[in-house]
């Protein structure tokens, strides 16, 4: 059964938005060069915060499950070029051995297949807009 993720989004100021999910807040702006006052992440920012640590968190989830402990976990996102590239660098441990570099390959294959945000990205989401008089707003 798919998941159904709702966040709401508020103009704040100039290009300063607050988003809200259950009980989380963000703050989204853009930079001050960019005419923004550099108090939030940036759209794009928060896109590559949210592929990133859902891989990452897939693999922390894998590597549970195979009862191995992380030592070290980091990760740097960038996207250039529309193209994304994470770097990982993990250390994990499962009965005092360290696992080696061929088992973390599976297991971030295992996790890639199974993080929502890449597959939508892979699989090119569909992306809708509506837009609302404030008659409709009022009666959602």
């Amino acid at each position: 059964m798919a998941e159904d993720f709702v966040v709401s989004v508020i103009w704040l100021e100039n290009y300063r938005f607050e988003a809200r999910a259950r009980d989380n807040v963000v703050y989204i702006d853009q930079r001050k060069e960019e005419g923004g006052e550099g108090r939030g992440f940036k759209p794009t920012e928060l896109l590559l915060s949210a592929l990133a640590s859902c891989l990452m968190t897939n693999i922390v989830k894998i590597l549970n499950f195979r009862k191995a402990k992380i030592l070290e976990f980091s990760g740097t996102a960038k996207v250039e070029k529309r193209k994304f590239t994470l770097s990982i660098f993990i250390r994990a441990v499962r009965n005092g051995v360290e696992i080696d570099r061929s088992e973390l390959e599976e297991i971030l294959n295992a996790a890639m297949e199974t993080c929502k945000i890449s597959s939508m990205l892979r699989e090119e989401c569909e992306v809708l807009v509506e837009l609302l008089s404030s008659e409709e707003v009022k009666k959602s």
